[in-house]
C-alpha cells in the first residue's frame, strides 16, 4: 500500500471563475505529469500536480464550478483546511526527459494542469526540443494561464502553442497534419479525451503512435 503524507497548506489564489490554484508543502519527489490522491472521509480523490519537480512547493489546480462540480465536502476541505492528506506520487504518462522527440501536448480543460508541470520542467532544463501545445476549452474564459505559455514561448527555442475554443482539440491536431508518428504525445483532460484522441488518430496514422495519457492505463 502506498504511504500517506500530511501537509500543510501554503496558499489559495484563484486562477479563474472556475480554477483554484492551491500550494501546499512539498513532502516528497515526483515526476513531471504524475498526480496524487487526496484522502478524505474514507475516499480517495485524484489531482494531478501542477507544479514542475524542481519547485519546493507543489502545486494543484482545483476546479469546481455549477458546470464541473466538486464533490461539496471535498471543496469545503480545500478551501479550508490547513492541513491534507496525500497518497504517494503515480501514474505513468510522467515526462520522459531522456527521449529527444518532439512532443505534443493535448490538454482539455484543467487537463493542462499535468502539462503545466511537464513543460515547467522542459523549461528549466533549457530543453532544446520542439514542443507543441493544444489546449481545448469550452470558452476564452476556461484558458486560465496564458502568462506561462507567453513566458515558455519566450523560454523555449521551439514551442508553440495553439487554443481550440469550442471544438475538438483532437482534431485541431489532425488538421494540422503533424507528423504524430516522430512525436512523444501526452494527453490530459477528460478520459474521454485521450480514449477518441487515440481512436481517431489511430485511423489517421498507419504506424504505431506514442502515447502516454493515463486514462489509457486504466
Amino acid at each position: 500500500m502506498l504511504p500517506s503524507f500530511q501537509v500543510t497548506l501554503l496558499d489559495r489564489r484563484s486562477l479563474s471563475s472556475e480554477i483554484m490554484e492551491l500550494t501546499c508543502e512539498k513532502p516528497f519527489d515526483f515526476l513531471a505529469g504524475q498526480y496524487v490522491f487526496i484522502e478524505y472521509e474514507g475516499e480517495r480523490h485524484p489531482f494531478s500536480i501542477a507544479s514542475a519537480p524542481f519547485e519546493t512547493a507543489l502545486r494543484f489546480h482545483m476546479q469546481h464550478s455549477e458546470r464541473r462540480p466538486m464533490k461539496e465536502s471535498l471543496w469545503e476541505l480545500i478551501k479550508n483546511a490547513k492541513t491534507l492528506k496525500l497518497s504517494a506520487p503515480m501514474g505513468e504518462a510522467y515526462l520522459r526527459e531522456n527521449s529527444d522527440r518532439p512532443l505534443l501536448f493535448i490538454a482539455g480543460g484543467s487537463g493542462f494542469a499535468p502539462i503545466h508541470s511537464m513543460i515547467n520542467q522542459l523549461a528549466h532544463a533549457h530543453s532544446p526540443r520542439t514542443i507543441r501545445l493544444y489546449w481545448g476549452a469550452e470558452s476564452h474564459d476556461f484558458i486560465y494561464d496564458l502568462q506561462s505559455l507567453k513566458t515558455w514561448q519566450a523560454q523555449l527555442p521551439d514551442f508553440k502553442w495553439t487554443l481550440v475554443i469550442a471544438g475538438l482539440v483532437h482534431q485541431a491536431v489532425l488538421e494540422d497534419q503533424l507528423k504524430l508518428e516522430e512525436f512523444d504525445v501526452y494527453i490530459a483532460g477528460p478520459f474521454a479525451l485521450s480514449k477518441t484522441a487515440a481512436s481517431d488518430f489511430s485511423k489517421h496514422y498507419s504506424s504505431t503512435l506514442t502515447i502516454y495519457s493515463d486514462a489509457l492505463s486504466t
